[in-house]
């Protein structure tokens, strides 16, 4: 979520008294703009905009604090602005997310033989359906590793939404996350439009950057409909492509061990 990444630091305009207000005191709300006209989709605006009071004076300050991405998952901009006083160091948003809920075990992908799955079905496609459910998310967190991400797999418990949470950093210190939904389903079996409405539901909820629905199979054109409405919000990677990008894998993978 976008949030406030360091401390108000504020001279009150009535007594001039120095003003520290934590960071962990404000939270962003958020909203968005459709931009739908120029094809770039809906921008994510996230606003604090509150009053304060001067310990000392009790002198009414406000301030506003703003941070936006366009298109989503983009960080573009930020502004502040204040009333009553000023600021002695610059406010900045960003997005913030916890380095634990990121954490890899070392050596958990060799112990799972996710690696050898990956470079049997790069040079034989049809060994796709035999991997298990979960073998299929490990397959697919892996390919977002092997591109910059960092990964993690929920539970395998959990249903709807996010089976993998990945994050990147594409403009310096303002990482991208993205949901990543796996349906590992038979050929004959499409991804529908309910799994596409359901992952868009948690992704807006949370206030994700992205979402992303990958199969081992294809998508019904009402789901492709679905998708396209929200333009960068959802991508859809099917079969096809995802074999292409396990064999991406496989060969920075023999690329290593060469």
């Amino acid at each position: 979520m976008m949030e406030l990444l360091n401390d108000l630091v504020i001279r009150c305009g009535k007594c001039g008294e120095s003003l520290v207000f934590p960071k962990a005191n404000f939270d962003a709300n958020t909203y968005f703009e459709s931009h739908s006209e120029n094809g770039m989709g809906d921008e994510a605006v996230h606003l604090i905009d509150e009053d304060l009071k001067c310990a000392k004076c009790g002198n009414k300050i406000s301030i506003k604090v703003y941070g936006s991405e366009y298109p989503v998952g983009a960080f573009n901009f930020e502004n502040c602005e204040i009333n009553g006083g000023t600021f002695i160091e610059q406010p900045h948003m960003g997005m913030v997310y916890f380095r634990d809920e990121f954490e890899i075990e070392e050596m958990s992908i060799y112990a799972t033989g996710i690696q050898q799955l990956i470079l049997e079905i790069a040079d034989n496609k049809d060994k796709l359906k035999d991997v298990t459910s979960r073998e299929f998310e490990e397959i697919v967190e892996q390919i977002f590793r092997d591109n910059g991400f960092e990964t993690k797999l929920t539970q395998a418990t959990r249903d709807g939404g996010k089976d993998i949470i990945a994050k990147k950093y594409v403009m310096g210190d303002k990482p991208v996350v993205f949901y990543v939904e796996c349906k590992k389903y038979d050929i004959n079996r499409p991804v529908g439009v309910s799994v596409i409405r359901s992952l868009y539901g948690v992704q807006a909820m949370d206030g994700i950057n992205m979402a992303i629905a990958v199969t081992s199979s294809s998508f019904t054109k009402g789901a492709r409909m679905i998708a396209a409405k929200h333009g960068t919000l959802i991508s859809l990677i099917d079969g096809g492509e995802l074999h292409r990008f396990i064999q991406d894998s496989a060969e920075k993978l023999r690329q290593k061990k060469i």
